[in-house]
């Protein structure tokens, strides 16, 4: 980082296994992607909601973020086998990204946070995710930048740091009324031609965006009554829900992704003339 201005654009990566058998870059073996996939277990406890780390910005001692912009990307998917009658089935990948800003399942949601984790001296520790719960991408390092799926427990169902809330960290404070929102209100396509929103959040500390997710459980949701063959249907219900009642036994929260558009700013740099007007 050099002094004065540097804009910062963060996103969420993760890696898919899918492409464990075909590279997603000229990389042999590379399994990266946009985005990061939710994990299909249901949750089954409030306090054990998954808890994603969408995007973190580092600020230094003695400046501070000019947050010009936020971005959000949730989409719901299937996995549908070829033959329902072989368990071992290969599977095909149907996604569908959600645009309806307030739309959420019958029985499942998703929260979005905005926190300054601010320094500290000793963290909850985390520790190596159990393979066999099938977490991709699953993260150690409460304190990071990196975008991943924060995990803490001993082997077993998935268990979130704090209980899967920031707050009782005792290190992260909210930042406005950003701290908690529900709606997809920066759609991730118009996100850098959003008005700038101006916030300035002060230094030391890391501007962390968290997704908190209650993943379906399609076994036991609510069923859809839709009926998905009339054209009126068709017209008029958002495509959320056409989606589920087509896919009623495989249908969840699958990827999930945030951005932070920034200005990282030395504290003096306003009376100085090293960044352009």
């Amino acid at each position: 980082m050099t002094f004065g201005c540097d804009k910062m654009i963060v996103s969420s990566n993760g890696h898919d296994p899918a492409k464990s058998f075909f590279a997603s870059s000229p990389y042999r073996g590379d399994m990266g992607c946009s985005g990061l996939l939710i994990p299909r277990a249901a949750t089954k406890e409030q306090d054990a909601r998954y808890l994603f780390r969408l995007a973190a910005i580092t600020i230094p001692n003695g400046c501070y973020v000019d947050l010009h912009s936020l971005a959000q990307y949730l989409s719901i998917g299937a996995d549908i086998p070829v033959d329902p009658q072989d368990a071992f089935s290969v599977k095909q990948r149907v996604e569908l990204q959600v645009h309806e800003p307030m739309w959420e399942f019958s029985d499942a949601n998703v929260a979005w946070m905005l926190m300054l984790l601010e320094p500290m001296t000793s963290y909850e520790p985390l520790v190596n995710p159990d393979p066999s719960l099938d977490l991709p991408g699953a993260g150690t390092e409460f304190t990071g930048t990196d975008s991943t799926l924060l995990w803490t427990g001993s082997p077993g169902d998935y268990v979130p740091p704090a209980a899967g809330q920031p707050l009782a960290s005792g290190a992260a404070r909210g930042i406005g009324q950003y701290q908690m929102f529900h709606d997809l209100r920066f759609p991730w396509s118009l996100a850098q031609r959003e008005v700038s929103l101006g916030i300035k959040v002060n230094g030391p500390g890391q501007l962390v965006f968290y997704a908190s997710v209650r993943q379906t459980n399609p076994e036991e949701r609510q069923a859809s009554v839709l009926d998905i063959n009339d054209p009126a249907t068709l017209a008029c219900v958002p495509r959320e829900d056409i989606f589920v009642a087509r896919y009623p036994l495989y249908a969840r929260y699958y990827r999930i992704a945030g951005e932070l558009i920034a200005d990282i700013v030395r504290g003096d740099c306003e009376s100085c003339s090293t960044c352009p007007a």
